[in-house]
């Protein structure tokens, strides 16, 4: 209505109080979100107040859209979806919009923000469950997911200790877009770790990878190249194309080749 400020009625539909739950419900169910895409609804929606600047609120807000807006269009899907699309909306328009976020030197580009969705897309974060006594944990995980594992030889990257081309017999492990490798089969930790996906870099060309120290922390390796033997050509054969195929997703990303070596 005219004269109502727009940021009051925001901070009344957050708030958690039993009269505030039930104004935001007979608020919501007011659109007619019918047959209208997710993003247009949600513009119409939020055109008829000012979201709260808190999160809870703004969280309780999109619950509630995401609620009616599934009962309207229950084809679409979950109320749990139509958050995340809704609440994912917010961020993005914050990131790109937001006046104070512009201003600053942190600001978010559209190709940066096409970057990131485009990598996740491909490769998804993988937390690994913590350890338990019973030896379930983080290798059991790796190894759920896994592509192709097998015993292979790697070139020891520090000759100063070990000698020039030294070759050293490790437990490789094919999963989730990462070439993870062990001293022993048996281990609950992985000696390092090869991310595929960082094969090609766009910055520095050079293989970002990971390796567990004898204190148990987990630190960039220092080495650009890697050499791993096979102990005959049709086990080198099938971890080439193994590697091929869980790197293939990705290759759209690249914008010029590396070394692949």
């Amino acid at each position: 209505g005219e004269g109502l400020s727009k940021s009051a009625i925001g901070e009344i539909l957050g708030d958690n109080r039993p009269f505030a739950l039930e104004t935001l419900d007979k608020f919501t169910r007011e659109h007619r979100l019918h047959e209208v895409p997710i993003v247009p609804a949600l513009r119409q929606y939020l055109f008829s107040f000012r979201l709260p600047g808190e999160s809870q609120k703004i969280n309780r807000i999109l619950e509630k859209f995401a609620e009616i807006y599934t009962e309207q269009n229950p084809s679409y899907g979950t109320a749990d979806q139509a958050h995340t699309v809704a609440y994912s909306c917010i961020m993005v328009n914050t990131l790109l919009h937001n006046p104070n976020q512009l201003l600053s030197s942190g600001a978010i580009t559209v190709e940066q923000l096409t970057e990131v969705y485009e990598s996740v897309s491909v490769t998804q974060f993988k937390i690994p469950d913590e350890v338990t006594p019973t030896g379930k944990g983080s290798v059991n995980d790796i190894l759920l997911h896994a592509e192709r594992e097998g015993w292979l030889f790697k070139q020891s990257s520090n000759p100063l200790f070990s000698g020039a081309l030294s070759w050293k017999k490790r437990w490789f492990v094919l999963s989730e877009n990462c070439l993870y490798y062990f001293d022993q089969m048996t281990d609950k930790e992985p000696k390092g770790i090869i991310t595929l996906a960082n094969i090609y870099s766009l910055s520095d060309g050079q293989i970002k990878a990971c390796k567990t120290e004898q204190d148990g922390r987990l630190v960039e390796g220092r080495h650009s190249i890697y050499r791993i033997c096979a102990v005959n050509d049709e086990d080198m054969r099938s971890w080439i194309n193994a590697i091929s195929r869980m790197m293939a997703p990705q290759q759209h990303l690249l914008t010029r080749p590396k070394s692949t070596h």
